[in-house]
């Protein structure tokens, strides 16, 4: 019997126990430090960098860049030290404005901005929604590479000192989130986050996991040309327990808090599996978000397998993106020219669209999800699971084909390593 989440119930599942030959889901790894203790010693001793109290003196307009709902960063509980150091440099709560880094996501409502930063600091300080698709609000700034179009915030650009707070886990195509990432695609513009993603989902061998790859390189150019002064980023469990706080340079403390996550968030596996059930629980606010799981899924299926993504999916494919499914009725081949020679009307949308094609070429997917109608599941190529009763139907026949199957809870946060890959 498996028991996995879909979304925040747990389903039980009929299958033969010596055929599962993997269950990758990181033990918890939470330390006898709370996340107060962490903050502070990390706050008090940055990676390559002075105190945040020491770089902000002088600075008279702050922006502190902060995730979204689709990141589990308690923001809430970090600004207070955050806001107290930059009290210490002499910063006033009018010379600072929070700025959500949405990347693509649609914005925060007043409620989820209180959710996520805390209803005090919502009161006390400007806070703003980034608009990605907002001329009027983005700037181009000049990149040594003239062959990306660089546009970015323009608050985040004409402020004078900026911090991003975020998390640290598996990412595709970053290899980890947090450190620059909070950067591009968090505050760019339109073009600039389909570029980052056009060469994400262009290169065979950035998967999740891999860092340096040439799509971290270039969040790294952009955070360095616009200057990102200070970064302050958890590590968590599977679980959500915070494990881990890194402060400082945002590539020194970014690479120190992936070690962490390396040593908290890998999950070995002793070979390929046949078929993989994988949940995507808590990522479960939309297929941008949940079929992450996929890229956890590709490092651990048999070419040719199978894999059954489990997620609610409950505002669809994405909000943001609602007719992302229609870029997929595309090929690859035609979408990656499409966007070459500039013909797609949104081409983030066609990035994203090869990135969501991209382990179809090695395995067939399915999807159990009550949010996502079978016709949109069916322009992505992906077999739509309606029900308990079709999903039990679905294991039944991994079972009677004999087929071994691997299992990754959490699979938006977990690293499945193969023996002897480290």
């Amino acid at each position: 019997m498996i028991d996995i989440n879909y979304g925040r119930e747990v389903l039980s599942l009929d299958f033969p126990e010596d055929r599962i030959i993997f269950r990758a889901a990181p033990a918890r790894h939470g330390g006898s430090e709370n996340l107060d203790e962490m903050v502070l010693k990390s706050l008090a001793d940055p990676f390559n960098s002075r105190p945040l109290a020491e770089l902000a003196k002088g600075k008279k307009d702050i922006c502190i860049i902060c995730d979204d709902l689709t990141r589990t960063t308690p923001a809430d509980k970090i600004l207070p030290y955050v806001l107290e150091e930059l009290g210490k440099a002499g910063a006033a709560d009018s010379q600072i404005t929070i700025v959500i880094a949405l990347g693509s996501h649609r914005g925060l409502t007043r409620v989820e901005i209180e959710q996520k930063i805390g209803k005090d600091m919502a009161r006390r300080l400007t806070v703003v929604n980034h608009d990605h698709e907002s001329r009027e609000n983005l700037v181009s700034i000049p990149f040594p590479d003239a062959a990306f179009d660089i546009q970015v915030n323009r608050k985040v650009a004409e402020c004078d000192c900026r911090i991003c707070i975020g998390t640290i886990i598996p990412h595709f195509p970053s290899g980890w989130s947090g450190g620059a990432k909070m950067m591009l695609p968090g505050v760019a513009g339109l073009k600039t986050i389909a570029q980052m993603h056009y060469l994400g989902v262009t290169d065979p061998e950035i998967k999740l996991g891999t860092i340096p790859n040439p799509c971290r390189d270039l969040m790294e150019a952009f955070a360095e040309q616009v200057g990102l002064d200070f970064i302050v980023n958890i590590v968590p469990d599977t679980e959500g327990t915070v494990v881990g706080v890194v402060s400082g340079h945002f590539i020194d403390a970014h690479r120190a808090g992936v070690d962490i996550g390396r040593r908290c968030l890998s999950a070995s596996i002793p070979e390929m599996a046949d078929a993989v059930l994988a949940s995507a629980y808590p990522s479960d606010m939309d297929l941008l978000q949940a079929g992450k799981a996929l890229f956890a899924a590709e490092l651990c299926v048999a070419q040719g397998g199978d894999v059954i993504l489990l997620s609610p999916c409950d505002e669809g494919v994405g909000p943001s993106h609602p007719d992302i499914a229609d870029y997929c009725t595309y090929s690859s081949k035609e979408l990656i020219s499409g966007i070459d020679e500039e013909r797609w009307d949104n081409p983030l949308r066609a990035a994203f669209a090869v990135g969501l094609k991209r382990i179809g070429t090695a395995a067939s997917i399915s999807v159990f999800s009550e949010g996502i109608p079978q016709s949109e599941l069916a322009k992505m190529g992906y077999e739509h699971i309606a029900d308990r009763d079709q999903l039990a139907g679905k294991i039944a026949a991994l079972d009677d084909s004999g087929k071994r199957l691997g299992i990754l809870d959490h699979a938006t946060k977990v690293l499945p390593v193969v023996a002897g890959d480290r």
